[in-house]
């Protein structure tokens, strides 16, 4: 498995149907892990949680799914 969180030049993370299951990982808004990136999918899993507005305020992805 891989870490992600150690890759700060994704520009593009697609996770879909792969069955991910817990809490929403607002860690992917963190603009100092991930500053360049600008695309998320993680359609169709088992995710809960809010994004929370520090997501949406800290991240440069203007829209996801």
């Amino acid at each position: 498995m891989y870490d992600v969180t150690s890759c700060p030049s994704l520009r593009s993370f697609s996770a879909v149907n792969v069955h991910f299951a817990g809490g929403f990982p607002n860690y992917f808004g963190n603009a100092t892990l991930f500053p360049e990136l600008e695309s998320l999918s993680l359609a169709r899993n088992l995710l809960w949680g809010e994004i929370t507005p520090e997501f949406e305020k800290n991240s440069k992805i203007p829209s996801y799914s």
